[in-house]
């Protein structure tokens, strides 16, 4: 009888110790899978909403015409509610960014903003009609998606390829990064702006960044 004891208590303990493994197994299951679909779902929203952004730019620049402030303050609107330029143009700054003062971080991410958008409606003036934005992919970069979308135009021309990183963790998509041609906007503005602030420092850079906003302006 002792010998069944002890056997009853092992056989009890191993089927106490199964049932826990089952549970810490089904748990990290669980885990697994929510973050499996978390992802998903974080990569179709990315690619969903650079879908939207295209067609809606298209749909936009179509009705405003070719009137130029027309198109500025239509694809200033659009950043506005799609692009998280503030932290853009941290990024862009990179370590800058916390040696600078707050005058100084104020100026600098109006300058940015007014370069970008000039850049942006300079090059929407090229924009006929004819083109088509199509989404190709989109994949889980971390806590970010990175989709991959072509300008496809009626012409023989080689489709333009844009890549776009979207942060998907907040309230709702933002794009973060843009990479025309494969490009990190973000990684080549950090560059060059390194280089102005280490030799003119970040007055320096907000200098030329003024110089610029006023030359886009005229043209």
């Amino acid at each position: 009888m002792s010998g069944q004891g002890h056997a009853g208590r092992g056989v009890e303990r191993g089927d106490n110790l199964m049932v826990q493994m089952t549970r810490r197994m089904l748990g990290m299951a669980l885990l697994v899978l929510s973050a499996v679909r978390t992802s998903a779902a974080s990569t179709e929203d990315g690619g969903a909403f650079i879908d939207l952004l295209g067609r809606r730019t298209i749909e936009v620049l179509d009705r405003v015409g070719s009137d130029p402030e027309k198109r500025r303050q239509a694809i200033s609107q659009l950043l506005d509610e799609t692009v998280d330029l503030t932290l853009i143009a941290r990024l862009c700054l990179g370590r800058h960014w916390r040696s600078a003062s707050d005058a100084q971080r104020a100026e600098y991410v109006a300058l940015f903003r007014a370069n970008v958008l000039a850049t942006l409606s300079r090059r929407m003036n090229y924009y006929t009609g004819s083109e088509r934005f199509v989404v190709t992919s989109s994949q889980p970069a971390g806590e970010d998606t990175m989709v991959t979308s072509e300008v496809v135009y009626a012409t023989n021309d080689p489709p333009l390829k844009i890549g776009w990183r979207v942060r998907t963790s907040g309230a709702k998509p933002t794009i973060i990064d843009v990479l025309p041609e494969g490009v990190s906007l973000v990684l080549t503005y950090r560059s060059e702006f390194d280089e102005v602030v280490g030799r003119g420092g970040m007055d320096g850079l907000l200098s030329e960044l003024r110089a610029r906003a006023a030359a886009k302006a005229k043209a």
